[in-house]
């Protein structure tokens, strides 16, 4: 190992905290749009269930971290088979981004993030921002019980990312398990010069808190891409 990664956590890496998954109806045009971010994905978009997760971390290999990230759809693979693939994932600290871009391939980049206090004390309201660019704005109350999920009830396909990244492809099935209640956003606003894809421009499905959560990223698959879709990550 180089010494550009010599302290990189190795997975797998297991992940507790809580956050926020608003769920879309996701256009093949917006898949494409977003994949400019991720050349590799370029004209692969399926369109499809997408998510924005915004993430709160409290304990992890590296740490506690924040992070917001967009699922746009499924993407087409070199076999045709659409899998989920992350276009936008920004966190909060550097060993977040090292980590995540050497083992599963993920296109992290380091924000800043500012919890805002809202009048009632209920609601929670979070701003994110990278560098100059203007800031996002994401406010949400949650409501009614508490339910149990787990991804063992979903297709594995569903929670597998398949992920490109310089030559390489990243093939990564995420486990979890947590506790998840309805959620309605109060306030939410991603300006066109934020640097990150407003995917409030797709249709609107749900939005659930997930109150606690415990998540495993284990060793990803790594396969040569073939030369023509190969990307310099």
């Amino acid at each position: 190992m180089s010494d550009r990664h010599a302290d990189i956590i190795a997975p797998p890496w297991q992940l507790e905290g809580r956050g926020l998954i608003a769920l879309f109806a996701c256009s093949r045009e917006f898949g494409n749009a977003c994949a400019e971010a991720v050349p590799a994905l370029r004209g692969r978009a399926r369109g499809g269930i997408g998510a924005l997760m915004l993430v709160d971390y409290a304990s992890s290999n590296v740490g506690p971290y924040r992070e917001l990230l967009i699922v746009p759809g499924r993407f087409a693979n070199e076999h045709g088979v659409p899998m989920p693939a992350v276009t936008h994932i920004w966190v909060s600290t550097q060993e977040s981004v090292d980590g995540g871009r050497f083992n599963w391939g993920l296109p992290k980049q380091r924000a800043s993030f500012r919890d805002r206090n809202q009048a009632d004390g209920h609601a929670r309201q979070v701003n994110i921002h990278r560098g100059g660019s203007a800031t996002i704005r994401l406010a949400y109350r949650a409501f009614g019980p508490p339910l149990p999920v787990t991804t063992r009830l979903l297709r594995p396909r569903w929670h597998t990312l398949d992920q490109p990244c310089g030559d390489y492809r990243y093939r990564t099935r995420i486990s979890a398990r947590g506790r998840v209640r309805a959620a309605r956003l109060t306030d939410h606003a991603i300006p066109s010069d934020a640097g990150f894809a407003d995917i409030f421009s797709q249709r609107h499905l749900a939005t659930l808190a997930v109150s606690r959560f415990a998540m495993t990223f284990p060793t990803a698959e790594i396969q040569a891409m073939p030369a023509t879709t190969r990307i310099a990550g």
